[in-house]
Protein backbone atom coordinates (compact mmCIF):
# COMPACT_ATOMS: atom_id res chain seq x y z
CA UNK A 1 0.00 0.00 0.00
CA UNK A 2 1.53 3.63 -1.04
CA UNK A 3 1.49 5.60 1.89
CA UNK A 4 0.98 9.88 1.06
CA UNK A 5 3.75 11.61 2.54
CA UNK A 6 2.19 14.78 4.39
CA UNK A 7 3.77 18.51 3.21
CA UNK A 8 4.87 20.57 5.75
CA UNK A 9 4.11 23.52 4.09
CA UNK A 10 3.00 25.26 0.86
CA UNK A 11 4.09 28.77 -0.22
CA UNK A 12 1.87 30.75 -2.64
CA UNK A 13 2.45 33.88 -4.34
CA UNK A 14 -0.85 35.21 -5.41
CA UNK A 15 0.76 37.97 -7.63
CA UNK A 16 1.81 34.83 -9.87
CA UNK A 17 -1.12 32.14 -8.70
CA UNK A 18 -4.56 33.12 -9.73
CA UNK A 19 -6.35 30.11 -8.39
CA UNK A 20 -6.42 30.70 -4.57
CA UNK A 21 -8.22 33.97 -2.65
CA UNK A 22 -8.43 34.94 0.66
CA UNK A 23 -11.18 37.17 1.98
CA UNK A 24 -10.06 38.24 5.56
CA UNK A 25 -13.39 40.09 6.23
CA UNK A 26 -15.56 37.05 6.17
CA UNK A 27 -12.54 34.90 7.10
CA UNK A 28 -12.85 32.46 3.94
CA UNK A 29 -10.12 31.03 2.03
CA UNK A 30 -11.10 29.37 -1.99
CA UNK A 31 -8.74 27.50 -3.63
CA UNK A 32 -9.13 26.10 -6.94
CA UNK A 33 -8.30 22.46 -7.58
CA UNK A 34 -6.72 22.94 -10.81
CA UNK A 35 -4.06 24.59 -9.24
CA UNK A 36 -0.83 23.16 -10.11
CA UNK A 37 -0.16 23.57 -6.13
CA UNK A 38 -2.91 21.95 -4.74
CA UNK A 39 -2.69 18.80 -3.40
CA UNK A 40 -4.12 15.90 -1.62
CA UNK A 41 -1.41 15.25 0.53
CA UNK A 42 -1.52 16.30 4.07
CA UNK A 43 -0.70 19.95 4.49
CA UNK A 44 0.08 21.55 7.92
CA UNK A 45 0.53 25.24 6.63
CA UNK A 46 -0.28 27.76 3.92
CA UNK A 47 1.81 30.69 3.04
CA UNK A 48 -0.34 32.73 1.09
CA UNK A 49 1.86 36.11 0.77
CA UNK A 50 4.20 35.25 3.57
CA UNK A 51 0.77 35.38 5.81
CA UNK A 52 0.95 32.09 7.04
CA UNK A 53 -2.22 29.95 8.21
CA UNK A 54 -1.80 26.88 9.70
CA UNK A 55 -4.11 23.64 9.49
CA UNK A 56 -6.33 23.15 12.80
CA UNK A 57 -5.35 19.20 12.15
CA UNK A 58 -2.94 18.41 9.77
CA UNK A 59 -5.28 16.74 7.01
CA UNK A 60 -5.91 15.69 3.75
CA UNK A 61 -8.49 18.07 1.63
CA UNK A 62 -11.07 17.71 -1.60
CA UNK A 63 -13.38 19.67 -2.91
CA UNK A 64 -16.17 17.78 -0.63
CA UNK A 65 -14.28 18.54 2.43
CA UNK A 66 -12.97 21.48 4.19
CA UNK A 67 -10.48 22.81 6.92
CA UNK A 68 -10.13 25.16 9.59
CA UNK A 69 -6.51 27.49 9.37
CA UNK A 70 -5.57 29.38 11.66
CA UNK A 71 -3.44 32.81 11.45
CA UNK A 72 -2.64 35.06 14.43
CA UNK A 73 -5.29 33.06 16.16
CA UNK A 74 -8.11 33.69 13.82
CA UNK A 75 -10.26 30.94 12.26
CA UNK A 76 -10.64 30.91 8.45
CA UNK A 77 -12.45 28.41 6.74
CA UNK A 78 -10.82 26.85 3.63
CA UNK A 79 -13.17 25.71 0.70
CA UNK A 80 -11.49 23.92 -1.94
CA UNK A 81 -13.71 24.30 -5.23
CA UNK A 82 -13.51 22.94 -8.90
CA UNK A 83 -15.60 26.20 -10.34
CA UNK A 84 -13.73 28.88 -12.11
CA UNK A 85 -12.36 31.68 -10.16
CA UNK A 86 -12.55 35.37 -10.84
CA UNK A 87 -10.98 37.90 -8.70
CA UNK A 88 -12.14 41.90 -9.42
CA UNK A 89 -10.26 44.55 -8.25
CA UNK A 90 -11.72 48.30 -8.98
CA UNK A 91 -9.93 50.99 -9.19
CA UNK A 92 -13.17 52.99 -7.27
CA UNK A 93 -16.39 51.85 -6.77
CA UNK A 94 -18.48 50.18 -8.71
CA UNK A 95 -21.43 51.81 -10.19
CA UNK A 96 -25.10 51.35 -12.57
CA UNK A 97 -22.58 53.19 -15.47
CA UNK A 98 -20.18 54.40 -16.33
CA UNK A 99 -17.99 51.91 -16.53
CA UNK A 100 -15.39 51.29 -13.93
CA UNK A 101 -11.45 50.55 -14.81
CA UNK A 102 -10.85 47.38 -13.05
CA UNK A 103 -8.34 44.58 -13.07
CA UNK A 104 -9.67 41.16 -13.81
CA UNK A 105 -8.03 37.85 -12.72
CA UNK A 106 -9.68 34.09 -13.99
CA UNK A 107 -8.53 30.66 -12.93
CA UNK A 108 -10.06 27.37 -14.53
CA UNK A 109 -8.34 24.08 -15.31
CA UNK A 110 -7.94 25.43 -19.16
CA UNK A 111 -6.91 28.71 -18.75
CA UNK A 112 -5.82 31.29 -16.61
CA UNK A 113 -5.08 35.41 -17.37
CA UNK A 114 -5.25 38.55 -15.66
CA UNK A 115 -6.75 41.70 -17.90
CA UNK A 116 -8.09 44.78 -17.78
CA UNK A 117 -11.96 45.57 -17.37
CA UNK A 118 -14.72 47.96 -17.60
CA UNK A 119 -16.99 47.15 -15.31
CA UNK A 120 -20.61 48.23 -14.24
CA UNK A 121 -23.68 47.07 -12.26
CA UNK A 122 -26.17 45.53 -14.74
CA UNK A 123 -30.34 44.89 -14.43
CA UNK A 124 -33.06 46.36 -13.41
CA UNK A 125 -35.02 44.67 -10.66
CA UNK A 126 -31.15 43.57 -9.84
CA UNK A 127 -30.18 46.84 -9.15
CA UNK A 128 -32.04 46.25 -5.77
CA UNK A 129 -30.38 43.57 -4.58
CA UNK A 130 -27.48 43.39 -2.04
CA UNK A 131 -25.78 40.55 -4.09
CA UNK A 132 -24.95 42.42 -8.28
CA UNK A 133 -24.89 41.66 -11.21
CA UNK A 134 -22.31 42.90 -13.67
CA UNK A 135 -21.33 44.07 -17.41
CA UNK A 136 -17.80 43.75 -18.33
CA UNK A 137 -15.77 44.79 -21.38
CA UNK A 138 -12.41 43.72 -21.71
CA UNK A 139 -10.06 46.75 -22.22
CA UNK A 140 -6.18 46.26 -24.00
CA UNK A 141 -4.40 48.18 -20.94
CA UNK A 142 -6.02 50.06 -18.00
CA UNK A 143 -6.26 53.51 -20.02
CA UNK A 144 -7.51 52.42 -23.25
CA UNK A 145 -11.29 51.82 -23.94
CA UNK A 146 -10.10 49.85 -26.88
CA UNK A 147 -11.64 46.40 -26.54
CA UNK A 148 -10.13 43.33 -26.70
CA UNK A 149 -11.53 39.25 -27.28
CA UNK A 150 -11.02 37.03 -24.20
CA UNK A 151 -12.78 33.56 -24.17
CA UNK A 152 -13.77 31.33 -21.13
CA UNK A 153 -13.74 27.54 -21.63
CA UNK A 154 -16.07 26.33 -24.89
CA UNK A 155 -17.87 29.66 -24.95
CA UNK A 156 -17.22 32.14 -27.53
CA UNK A 157 -13.84 34.61 -27.75
CA UNK A 158 -15.35 37.89 -27.21
CA UNK A 159 -14.91 41.27 -25.38
CA UNK A 160 -18.42 41.67 -23.56
CA UNK A 161 -19.46 39.42 -20.68
CA UNK A 162 -21.88 39.34 -17.95
CA UNK A 163 -21.65 38.31 -14.54
CA UNK A 164 -25.36 37.14 -12.90
CA UNK A 165 -25.64 37.17 -9.27
CA UNK A 166 -28.35 34.90 -8.88
CA UNK A 167 -29.63 36.27 -5.61
CA UNK A 168 -33.46 35.84 -6.77
CA UNK A 169 -33.40 32.23 -7.44
CA UNK A 170 -33.32 29.81 -4.14
CA UNK A 171 -31.58 27.36 -5.65
CA UNK A 172 -29.29 29.20 -7.90
CA UNK A 173 -29.61 27.06 -10.82
CA UNK A 174 -32.88 28.00 -12.38
CA UNK A 175 -30.95 30.40 -14.96
CA UNK A 176 -28.68 28.22 -16.03
CA UNK A 177 -30.82 24.73 -16.54
CA UNK A 178 -33.37 26.78 -18.43
CA UNK A 179 -30.48 28.21 -20.61
CA UNK A 180 -28.67 24.94 -21.24
CA UNK A 181 -32.37 23.43 -22.17
CA UNK A 182 -32.49 25.88 -24.91
CA UNK A 183 -29.30 25.72 -26.32
CA UNK A 184 -29.72 21.40 -26.29
CA UNK A 185 -33.06 21.96 -28.02
CA UNK A 186 -32.78 24.50 -30.70
CA UNK A 187 -30.26 24.91 -33.12
CA UNK A 188 -30.32 27.87 -35.85
CA UNK A 189 -32.12 26.83 -39.05
CA UNK A 190 -29.15 28.22 -41.23
CA UNK A 191 -26.64 26.14 -39.36
CA UNK A 192 -25.34 24.80 -42.54
CA UNK A 193 -24.18 28.29 -43.94
CA UNK A 194 -23.11 29.61 -40.25
CA UNK A 195 -21.18 26.55 -38.73
CA UNK A 196 -20.52 28.59 -35.51
CA UNK A 197 -24.11 30.60 -34.82
CA UNK A 198 -25.84 29.91 -31.78
CA UNK A 199 -29.05 29.86 -30.58
CA UNK A 200 -29.03 31.64 -27.60
CA UNK A 201 -26.40 33.22 -25.19
CA UNK A 202 -23.90 30.46 -23.29
CA UNK A 203 -23.05 30.59 -19.90
CA UNK A 204 -21.21 28.72 -17.20
CA UNK A 205 -20.70 28.49 -12.84
CA UNK A 206 -18.09 30.77 -11.46
CA UNK A 207 -17.26 32.12 -7.75
CA UNK A 208 -16.14 35.59 -7.84
CA UNK A 209 -14.22 37.90 -5.28
CA UNK A 210 -14.89 41.64 -5.90
CA UNK A 211 -12.43 44.17 -3.76
CA UNK A 212 -11.05 41.24 -2.10
CA UNK A 213 -14.51 39.96 -0.68
CA UNK A 214 -16.10 36.35 -1.75
CA UNK A 215 -19.12 37.10 -3.23
CA UNK A 216 -20.43 34.02 -3.80
CA UNK A 217 -21.51 31.94 -6.64
CA UNK A 218 -21.85 33.85 -10.16
CA UNK A 219 -23.15 32.74 -13.73
CA UNK A 220 -20.91 34.04 -16.25
CA UNK A 221 -22.76 34.69 -19.75
CA UNK A 222 -22.24 35.61 -22.92
CA UNK A 223 -24.28 38.25 -24.68
CA UNK A 224 -27.02 37.66 -27.32
CA UNK A 225 -26.28 40.18 -30.63
CA UNK A 226 -25.46 39.72 -33.88
CA UNK A 227 -22.20 38.10 -33.37
CA UNK A 228 -23.42 35.38 -31.37
CA UNK A 229 -26.22 34.30 -33.61
CA UNK A 230 -24.02 35.34 -36.73
CA UNK A 231 -26.97 37.64 -38.47
CA UNK A 232 -25.44 38.76 -41.92
CA UNK A 233 -23.98 42.28 -41.50
CA UNK A 234 -25.10 45.11 -43.44
CA UNK A 235 -23.92 45.06 -47.23
CA UNK A 236 -23.03 49.23 -48.70
CA UNK A 237 -26.13 49.91 -46.95
CA UNK A 238 -28.68 46.92 -47.37
CA UNK A 239 -30.05 46.02 -43.86
CA UNK A 240 -29.87 42.26 -43.86
CA UNK A 241 -29.50 40.72 -40.39
CA UNK A 242 -31.64 42.60 -37.81
CA UNK A 243 -31.91 41.79 -33.94
CA UNK A 244 -34.27 43.45 -31.41
CA UNK A 245 -34.41 42.89 -27.84
CA UNK A 246 -38.01 43.34 -25.88
CA UNK A 247 -37.27 45.49 -23.08
CA UNK A 248 -41.20 46.09 -21.72
CA UNK A 249 -44.24 45.41 -21.86
CA UNK A 250 -45.79 47.16 -24.77
CA UNK A 251 -48.00 46.39 -28.25
CA UNK A 252 -45.60 45.42 -30.46
CA UNK A 253 -43.92 43.34 -28.15
CA UNK A 254 -46.89 41.23 -27.74
CA UNK A 255 -47.89 41.97 -30.96
CA UNK A 256 -50.88 43.25 -30.29
CA UNK A 257 -50.60 46.96 -32.76
CA UNK A 258 -48.02 48.58 -34.51
CA UNK A 259 -47.90 52.20 -33.77
CA UNK A 260 -45.53 54.83 -35.58
CA UNK A 261 -42.15 54.67 -35.39
CA UNK A 262 -39.25 56.85 -35.79
CA UNK A 263 -36.09 55.63 -36.70
CA UNK A 264 -33.68 58.10 -35.50
CA UNK A 265 -34.93 56.71 -31.47
CA UNK A 266 -33.27 53.52 -30.21
CA UNK A 267 -36.82 52.26 -28.84
CA UNK A 268 -39.79 51.39 -30.54
CA UNK A 269 -43.03 49.99 -28.63
CA UNK A 270 -40.75 47.70 -25.86
CA UNK A 271 -38.58 46.81 -28.47
CA UNK A 272 -34.94 48.04 -28.27
CA UNK A 273 -32.63 48.31 -31.90
CA UNK A 274 -29.87 46.03 -31.79
CA UNK A 275 -28.58 45.44 -34.64
CA UNK A 276 -27.73 47.27 -37.11
CA UNK A 277 -28.05 50.52 -35.46
CA UNK A 278 -25.05 53.13 -36.64
CA UNK A 279 -24.75 56.55 -36.40
CA UNK A 280 -27.31 56.71 -33.90
CA UNK A 281 -30.34 55.46 -36.98
CA UNK A 282 -32.18 52.23 -36.27
CA UNK A 283 -34.29 50.15 -38.86
CA UNK A 284 -37.85 49.58 -37.21
CA UNK A 285 -39.37 49.20 -40.90
CA UNK A 286 -39.17 45.61 -41.45
CA UNK A 287 -40.63 44.85 -37.99
CA UNK A 288 -43.46 47.29 -37.89
CA UNK A 289 -44.62 45.49 -41.09
CA UNK A 290 -44.41 42.29 -39.12
CA UNK A 291 -46.47 43.28 -36.13
CA UNK A 292 -48.43 45.03 -38.37
CA UNK A 293 -49.18 41.78 -39.99
CA UNK A 294 -49.94 40.06 -36.79
CA UNK A 295 -51.95 42.68 -35.26
CA UNK A 296 -54.46 43.54 -38.17
CA UNK A 297 -53.80 40.64 -41.23
CA UNK A 298 -57.58 38.83 -41.57
CA UNK A 299 -57.46 35.00 -41.27
CA UNK A 300 -57.10 34.25 -44.28
CA UNK A 301 -54.10 36.43 -45.40
CA UNK A 302 -52.99 35.68 -42.10
CA UNK A 303 -52.87 31.66 -42.75
CA UNK A 304 -51.08 32.20 -46.03
CA UNK A 305 -48.42 34.73 -45.44
CA UNK A 306 -47.29 34.25 -41.69
CA UNK A 307 -45.10 31.12 -42.48
CA UNK A 308 -42.82 32.87 -44.74
CA UNK A 309 -42.66 35.77 -42.34
CA UNK A 310 -41.40 33.66 -38.99
CA UNK A 311 -39.62 30.55 -38.58
CA UNK A 312 -42.73 28.14 -37.76
CA UNK A 313 -40.32 25.96 -36.45
CA UNK A 314 -38.67 28.07 -34.33
CA UNK A 315 -41.88 29.49 -33.14
CA UNK A 316 -43.13 26.04 -32.15
CA UNK A 317 -40.02 25.34 -30.37
CA UNK A 318 -40.01 29.03 -28.05
CA UNK A 319 -44.03 28.20 -27.37
CA UNK A 320 -43.32 24.62 -25.98
CA UNK A 321 -39.96 26.07 -24.42
CA UNK A 322 -41.45 28.69 -22.85
CA UNK A 323 -44.40 26.51 -21.25
CA UNK A 324 -42.36 23.35 -19.83
CA UNK A 325 -40.51 26.34 -17.81
CA UNK A 326 -43.13 28.81 -17.53
CA UNK A 327 -41.80 31.74 -18.38
CA UNK A 328 -43.72 34.11 -17.36
CA UNK A 329 -41.47 37.15 -18.23
CA UNK A 330 -40.35 36.26 -21.53
CA UNK A 331 -43.31 36.56 -24.10
CA UNK A 332 -43.48 40.16 -23.55
CA UNK A 333 -40.64 41.41 -22.73
CA UNK A 334 -37.09 39.23 -22.06
CA UNK A 335 -36.45 37.79 -25.50
CA UNK A 336 -34.57 38.63 -28.47
CA UNK A 337 -36.30 38.69 -31.92
CA UNK A 338 -34.34 38.40 -34.76
CA UNK A 339 -33.70 37.45 -38.76
CA UNK A 340 -30.88 35.68 -40.81
CA UNK A 341 -30.85 37.75 -44.02
CA UNK A 342 -33.12 40.29 -45.82
CA UNK A 343 -35.26 37.27 -47.07
CA UNK A 344 -35.26 35.07 -44.55
CA UNK A 345 -37.67 34.98 -42.00
CA UNK A 346 -37.99 35.97 -38.20
CA UNK A 347 -37.30 34.24 -34.99
CA UNK A 348 -36.95 33.77 -30.93
CA UNK A 349 -34.46 33.90 -28.72
CA UNK A 350 -34.80 33.31 -24.94
CA UNK A 351 -32.91 35.41 -22.41
CA UNK A 352 -33.20 35.92 -18.80
CA UNK A 353 -35.04 33.11 -17.87
CA UNK A 354 -34.34 33.20 -14.08
CA UNK A 355 -38.12 33.58 -13.01
CA UNK A 356 -39.32 29.84 -14.25
CA UNK A 357 -40.02 26.46 -12.84
CA UNK A 358 -42.58 27.56 -10.66
CA UNK A 359 -40.69 30.80 -9.45
CA UNK A 360 -41.64 34.55 -10.68
CA UNK A 361 -38.76 36.87 -11.24
CA UNK A 362 -38.24 38.07 -7.59
CA UNK A 363 -37.93 34.18 -6.72
CA UNK A 364 -40.65 33.81 -4.97
CA UNK A 365 -43.20 30.47 -5.73
CA UNK A 366 -46.09 30.66 -8.58
CA UNK A 367 -47.41 27.06 -7.97
CA UNK A 368 -49.25 27.48 -11.15
CA UNK A 369 -49.27 24.51 -13.73
CA UNK A 370 -52.47 24.21 -15.35
CA UNK A 371 -52.34 27.36 -17.78
CA UNK A 372 -51.04 28.27 -21.45
CA UNK A 373 -48.58 30.74 -22.03
CA UNK A 374 -49.35 32.91 -25.07
CA UNK A 375 -49.35 35.89 -26.95
CA UNK A 376 -51.74 37.46 -29.40
CA UNK A 377 -48.48 35.80 -32.21
CA UNK A 378 -49.26 32.53 -30.45
CA UNK A 379 -53.09 33.21 -30.08
CA UNK A 380 -53.32 33.68 -34.08
CA UNK A 381 -51.09 30.89 -34.88
CA UNK A 382 -53.42 28.78 -32.61
CA UNK A 383 -56.54 29.83 -33.57
CA UNK A 384 -55.79 29.72 -37.22
CA UNK A 385 -53.33 26.51 -37.36
CA UNK A 386 -51.25 28.49 -39.87
CA UNK A 387 -48.24 26.37 -41.00
CA UNK A 388 -49.64 23.48 -39.73
CA UNK A 389 -48.90 25.11 -36.09
CA UNK A 390 -51.01 22.70 -34.14
CA UNK A 391 -50.13 19.38 -35.28
CA UNK A 392 -46.29 20.28 -35.26
CA UNK A 393 -46.66 21.73 -31.46
CA UNK A 394 -48.25 17.92 -31.38
CA UNK A 395 -45.50 16.39 -33.12
CA UNK A 396 -42.29 18.16 -31.67
CA UNK A 397 -43.81 17.95 -28.00
CA UNK A 398 -44.11 14.13 -28.53
CA UNK A 399 -40.04 14.29 -29.39
CA UNK A 400 -39.40 16.20 -26.74
CA UNK A 401 -41.00 14.41 -24.02
CA UNK A 402 -39.39 11.04 -24.91
CA UNK A 403 -35.81 13.06 -24.52
CA UNK A 404 -34.66 16.78 -22.68
CA UNK A 405 -38.15 17.27 -21.90
CA UNK A 406 -38.76 13.73 -19.82
CA UNK A 407 -39.66 13.83 -16.33
CA UNK A 408 -36.50 12.15 -15.83
CA UNK A 409 -34.35 14.19 -17.43
CA UNK A 410 -35.52 17.22 -16.17
CA UNK A 411 -35.35 15.78 -12.60
CA UNK A 412 -31.84 14.61 -13.49
CA UNK A 413 -30.62 18.28 -14.12
CA UNK A 414 -32.11 19.93 -10.49
CA UNK A 415 -31.00 16.92 -8.44
CA UNK A 416 -27.46 16.80 -9.84
CA UNK A 417 -27.00 20.60 -9.49
CA UNK A 418 -28.92 20.60 -6.27
CA UNK A 419 -26.61 17.30 -4.52
CA UNK A 420 -23.23 18.71 -5.73
CA UNK A 421 -23.62 22.35 -4.52
CA UNK A 422 -24.72 21.15 -1.40
CA UNK A 423 -21.42 18.04 -1.25
CA UNK A 424 -19.17 21.14 -2.34
CA UNK A 425 -20.60 23.43 0.07
CA UNK A 426 -21.29 26.03 -2.48
CA UNK A 427 -24.92 26.32 -0.61
CA UNK A 428 -23.02 27.11 2.63
CA UNK A 429 -20.49 29.68 1.26
CA UNK A 430 -23.65 31.08 -0.59
CA UNK A 431 -26.15 30.71 2.77
CA UNK A 432 -23.10 32.38 5.22
CA UNK A 433 -23.12 35.22 2.95
CA UNK A 434 -26.61 36.22 1.60
CA UNK A 435 -29.11 33.94 3.80
CA UNK A 436 -31.32 33.46 1.18
CA UNK A 437 -30.81 30.09 0.00
CA UNK A 438 -33.01 27.08 -0.14
CA UNK A 439 -32.96 23.78 1.08
CA UNK A 440 -34.52 20.42 0.38
CA UNK A 441 -38.30 21.46 0.83
CA UNK A 442 -37.23 24.17 -2.75
CA UNK A 443 -36.00 20.96 -4.34
CA UNK A 444 -39.16 19.05 -3.66
CA UNK A 445 -41.12 21.71 -4.67
CA UNK A 446 -39.32 22.35 -7.56
CA UNK A 447 -39.55 19.00 -8.83
CA UNK A 448 -43.29 18.17 -7.59
CA UNK A 449 -44.13 21.42 -9.70
CA UNK A 450 -41.99 19.76 -12.65
CA UNK A 451 -44.24 16.82 -12.57
CA UNK A 452 -47.64 18.79 -12.02
CA UNK A 453 -46.17 20.53 -15.01
CA UNK A 454 -45.82 17.95 -17.11
CA UNK A 455 -48.95 16.25 -16.64
CA UNK A 456 -51.18 19.15 -17.49
CA UNK A 457 -49.37 20.42 -20.62
CA UNK A 458 -49.40 16.44 -21.71
CA UNK A 459 -52.99 16.73 -21.78
CA UNK A 460 -53.21 20.04 -23.68
CA UNK A 461 -50.84 18.91 -26.63
CA UNK A 462 -52.61 15.85 -26.78
CA UNK A 463 -55.74 17.31 -27.53
CA UNK A 464 -54.74 20.13 -29.83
Amino acid sequence: MVQCTAVSQIDINTSENKFIAVDTENRIILWNINDPQFTKRKISKLNIDNQIFSFENVQKISEEKTAILLKDSIRYTLYPTSLPLIQINANQPIADEPKTMARFKYADKDTTFTANIGIELRGNLALTYPKKSYDMEFRENATSEESIDVQFGNMRKDDDWILIGLYNQPLKFRSYITTKLWLDIYTPAYIEEEPKAKSAADVEFVEVFEAGQYKGLYLLGEQVDRKQLALKKMKENEVRGELFSSKSYEDATKFLAAPPFKNHLPRWSGFDMEYPYENYESYFDNLHDFVSFVATADEASFTSEISNKIDIDNTVEYFLYVNIIRATDNLGKNYFFGKYNTDTPYFFVPWDTDGTLGTVIDGRRSDITYDILKNNLFERLLNTNAGDFKNKLKIRWAELRENQYSEKALIKSTESLYTSFNETHVYKREQDLWGNVGGQEDLDYTEQWLKNRIIYLDKYFNRL
